[in-house]
């Protein structure tokens, strides 16, 4: 009985150790992230700017894709690590877009391939006129086996909210 009680205290001193607090975004808000997270900052879930966006290490991939001319550089926060920021219980979740549009992530792995919610395009802060300011993305060069219609339309430019299931 002993053990159990030693081990409980373990568990509860690791669990205040490992809950995080989110910060508030100050910029315009980009994203947000709803449904099964064990962090928000806001009654809507977890909404994030630009510069919380970018606190969470940016990664750059070149890629060609068939919305853009040539080889493309894009930068931004990997979706695992943007769902693990959040403590999403769960790596399935819809992608939506300003314009209404949607994509349900199911059976990709998102630690494997390094997907990621891109903020620029060749070093430029996107934009609502460029298919941003988000726009999730796959490192199809790097891994051609990503290169599906399924995939192509997981791409959701102009993304703004997740929703994990």
């Amino acid at each position: 009985m002993r053990h159990f009680f030693a081990m409980l205290g373990l568990l509860l001193l690791m669990s205040g150790a490992v809950a995080a607090e989110l910060a508030t975004p100050d910029g315009e808000v980009l994203l947000t992230i709803s449904g099964n997270i064990g962090l928000s900052n806001s009654e809507n879930g977890a909404e994030f700017d630009l510069a919380m966006l970018e606190q969470l290490g940016a990664e750059s991939i070149t890629t060609r894709t068939p919305w853009t001319d040539g080889p493309t550089l894009f930068t931004g926060v990997r979706l695992n690590v943007l769902l693990d920021a959040v403590m999403a219980r769960s790596h399935s979740f819809r992608a939506l877009a300003i314009d209404d549009y949607w994509f349900d992530f199911n059976d990709i792995d998102i630690e494997k391939y390094p997907i990621i919610v891109s903020y620029k395009q060749n070093d430029s802060l996107m934009t609502a006129r460029n298919l941003g300011p988000l726009w999730i993305m796959f490192p199809f060069d790097d891994y051609p086996e990503l290169l599906s219609e399924v995939n192509k339309a997981a791409c959701v430019w102009q993304l703004n909210s997740l929703v994990v299931r």
